[in-house]
């Protein structure tokens, strides 16, 4: 029987699917890949539920552009700041960091250095809830496989006085607190994210309100590009601009007569040079 997916997994599933394959994710709470895809499916997150992680988001198709990516990954290892998160972790903790550390850029690129403050500690309260979620279905996998081995269906059927079957419940029931300890301490770090995601936002919409935020920038403009239709219009602007250059160019180098009575042109580049050297 598939297992059913919990509210847990579901966050996970939200916060992942952009980055991971279905199959990834599926992998890692424990449950099928056609159950991962369908609930994907129903949020809207449309993709290749077993290749890349190409996302469509309400119809519109996102590229994850590699190249941006690894420049983000690369400009922070070399970074004060990423000098000293690496120092502090192991080095697949690290890799997982520089990579939502990438990811935040790619989505806000002109984050202040109080935003890049609230980024550090979303990302490390990630690493935590990725690590609380892994020990609570490894808590969970030997607590049934335990009671499945011994055919197990209710702890309190065991009889405790025989010295064995009180190893079992103590076995089972230790699993069982773990895991309830875990899913308490998840839901605790499930709210400091949400509050620490509703600080960020909020100071981007504040900051988005006195006009600071919402400017072109150097990847938004580029975004732009993969837009046949904005492609065309702007380069039929360039056309029309470079016309109206060359127009203005000709009538430039035509002479004109200064206040001293010199005649010459406006513009003296080589080719006018040129020009008024065959008319002497």
């Amino acid at each position: 029987m598939a297992k059913r997916i919990e509210e847990a997994d579901k966050v996970y599933i939200e916060n992942n699917c952009k980055y991971k394959t279905d199959a990834e994710i599926a992998k890692h709470i424990g449950c099928s890949v056609k159950t991962v895809e369908r609930y994907r499916k129903s949020i809207g997150m449309m993709k290749n539920a077993t290749k890349d992680p190409v996302v469509i988001v309400e119809g519109r198709k996102e590229n994850y552009n590699r190249d941006i990516f690894d420049f983000h990954v690369r400009s922070f290892e070399t970074s004060p700041r990423g000098g000293r998160i690496k120092k502090q972790l192991p080095p697949d903790e690290w890799t997982l960091f520089a990579e939502e550390w990438a990811n935040y850029k790619i989505q806000l690129e002109d984050l202040t250095h109080t935003e890049q403050n609230t980024v550090e500690q979303l990302i490390f309260l990630k690493l935590r809830i990725d690590k609380n979620q892994k020990d609570y279905y490894e808590a969970m996998r030997i607590r049934d496989s335990i009671m499945a081995e011994n055919e197990i269906v209710d702890i309190k059927d065991l009889d405790l006085s025989d010295p064995k079957q009180a190893e079992l419940y103590q076995k089972v029931f230790n699993s069982s607190i773990r895991a309830t300890d875990l899913n308490k301490e998840y839901k605790d770090l499930l709210e400091k994210s949400t509050k620490l995601n509703e600080t960020l936002n909020a100071t981007r919409r504040q900051r988005e309100e006195k006009g600071k935020v919402g400017g072109d920038t150097f990847f938004s403009l580029c975004k732009k590009f993969e837009s046949m239709q904005t492609r065309e219009k702007e380069g039929r602007m360039a056309e029309l601009l470079r016309l109206s250059m060359e127009k203005k160019q000709d009538k430039m180098r035509n002479a004109i007569e200064f206040m001293d009575g010199e005649l010459a042109p406006q513009l003296m580049d080589s080719e006018t040079v040129a020009k008024v050297r065959d008319q002497q």
